[in-house]
């Protein structure tokens, strides 16, 4: 059966051409946070001077960022994969224990995980990273859900997103969409994702309810970063 769209949620859901790194604005603030990409750090740019005020190190192959809702956070993603020689940084939440038996830890040392990702949380009142989470593959987009509990994160090498409990730092669903997922977009009410599937020209709907692909909607072409018009018109036909 041929899929079509409708032209208001074609209008609504653009994929726009942006060719560079999702920058983050922190609302009520003067900043905005951009990913640097292979410099390995977030620049903070002043919205008033239009310059860079500061830099966030420590991060590698920054792309993608999003705040939390109270814009205490930013969560940035890394697109190159990594070898987790490391054992990743301990939530204050979460005691030694409970680290070490979610990630395998024997005797003091962090198991291995070859090629798995990383996001990185920063704290916007001191500028550097409170914690660093692992994800199943190099981040493109993250986004940070309205209630600020989890980040959703796309995994272009792995076809589809991962969600991650923002206390826990526990990976609770890796949601297959389509080959090569790149950018996330939310309906105002939160309990919407659409995914854009560069890979196929397909973009997903996810119930963040329950967290499974409702439908894959084929557009056509190559889709990349989306935004959802004011009125949410999106309605898909198969």
């Amino acid at each position: 059966m041929k899929h079509q769209l409708r032209k208001q949620w074609f209008a609504g859901l653009t994929a726009l051409l942006l060719m560079g790194l999702s920058l983050a604005v922190s609302a009520g603030s003067s900043r905005a946070f951009i990913p640097m990409g292979t410099a390995d750090s977030v620049g903070v740019m002043g919205l008033e001077s239009h310059r860079l005020t500061s830099t966030i190190p420590g991060t590698v192959n920054t792309h993608g960022s999003a705040l939390t809702p109270d814009g205490r956070y930013l969560i940035v993603g890394s697109l190159t994969a990594h070898d987790n020689q490391e054992p990743p940084a301990r939530p204050e939440s979460v005691t030694e224990d409970e680290h070490a038996s979610h990630h395998g830890a024997q005797g003091g040392a962090a198991s291995k995980q070859p090629g798995t990702g990383r996001i990185y949380v920063v704290d916007t009142n001191t500028n550097e990273i409170d914690s660093v989470f692992e994800v199943p593959g190099p981040v493109h987009h993250v986004l940070v859900t309205q209630d600020g509990r989890y980040a959703v994160s796309t995994h272009p090498m792995g076809g589809g997103i991962s969600v991650v409990d923002l206390d826990s730092g526990e990976v609770i669903e890796v949601i297959a969409t389509g080959p090569s997922p790149n950018y996330i977009a939310t309906t105002g009410d939160g309990q919407t994702l659409f995914v854009s599937n560069t890979g196929n020209g397909t973009v997903s709907e996810v119930d963040t309810r329950n967290w499974f692909v409702k439908q894959n909607v084929r557009i056509g072409g190559a889709p990349e970063h989306m935004a959802l018009a004011p009125d949410e018109d999106y309605h898909l036909h198969q």
